[in-house]
């Protein structure tokens, strides 16, 4: 098999609404969103990556003017741009239509299995919204909205993909994380969470995580990789022989991207800073210190067998 690297970007919550930052684990620098995937497309391009994929978020608000500048900051890259929409990507109505128009990649539908160099990309689309009637819909309306899930069709058109082909080394990508530790570190809490919410318990219902759907593909032994965002930190955990990676926000501490090199034997995935500005210390800023998010130091440099 050949040796080839890609970059990851995720949650770049890019907004033309000049808002200065927003609070989660750190502040969210929004206001300066275009100005860091400025900085991590020019930071990609030196690294000369095959391919780049956006895990999601590219948006904050899945507007279209956001989805514009978006794309031509990304239009920058000179490689293949892949992307599986995050949840804040799918507010709107036709929004995929959008994302596909102008970041200029497939689709919809924005999940498929693209082949490349012996191995096989499944690019998954998490960011469908349940209403409380237990419909899935392509879109949110806040006042009917449940969860955020994987559809059942497409779960088994992943099923029936692995199946078809269980011999092609895979490496898949989504926007929600499907494995999470047993234990974080103590964090501060976002806003408007109860004071004596269990920490754990709190990620799981944050994250909309589906195990089921981690179960399923671990259970395949051609699936080496499940790469992820959403969760705003760092991560590397092996279930069953297959790493789940997951990679911080770029719009938030520690503002950073992954790049992972593929080799015959094993992944390795290595984290990158960005090259110019003072994002991470604007995040940090006085009030979190929610330094974790930056991950344990194997989160941040990981070496997986294949």
């Amino acid at each position: 098999m050949s040796t080839f690297s890609f970059v990851i970007f995720t949650d770049s919550h890019l907004t033309v609404d000049p808002k200065a930052a927003e609070p989660w684990w750190n502040a969210e620098l929004l206001g300066r969103s275009s100005d860091i995937l400025t900085v991590a497309v020019e930071d990609a391009v030196a690294l000369e990556p095959e391919f780049v994929v956006h895990l999601g978020d590219v948006t904050d608000k899945a507007d279209r003017d956001s989805f514009q500048v978006a794309g031509e900051i990304l239009s920058k890259l000179n490689c293949t741009l892949h992307f599986t929409p995050g949840n804040h990507d799918t507010w709107t109505q036709g929004s995929r239509h959008v994302a596909s128009e102008l970041l200029q990649v497939s689709g919809p539908p924005m999940y498929r299995s693209v082949p490349y160099k012996g191995w096989r990309l499944l690019l998954i689309d998490s960011a469908y919204w349940m209403y409380q009637d237990g419909t899935i819909h392509p879109h949110i309306d806040w006042d009917r909205y449940k969860d955020i899930v994987v559809p059942p069709s497409q779960v088994e058109w992943i099923e029936r993909e692995l199946q078809r082909d269980p011999d092609t080394p895979t490496l898949c990508f989504i926007h929600v994380p499907l494995a999470l530790r047993e234990q974080y570190p103590p964090i501060i809490l976002p806003p408007g969470c109860p004071s004596d919410t269990d920490p754990f318990e709190l990620l799981v219902k944050m994250l909309d995580l589906d195990r089921t759907l981690a179960d399923k593909l671990s259970a395949h032994t051609c699936v080496k990789a499940v790469f992820s965002g959403h969760g705003h930190w760092h991560d590397c955990i092996v279930q069953d022989s297959t790493l789940f990676c997951q990679t911080a926000a770029l719009v938030e501490y520690p503002c950073e991207f992954r790049k992972v090199t593929v080799w015959p034997d094993r992944l390795d995935v290595e984290t990158v800073s960005l090259s110019r500005g003072d994002f991470p210390s604007l995040s940090l800023g006085s009030e979190a210190r929610n330094t974790w998010t930056a991950g344990r130091p194997q989160d941040r440099t990981y070496s997986h067998p294949v």
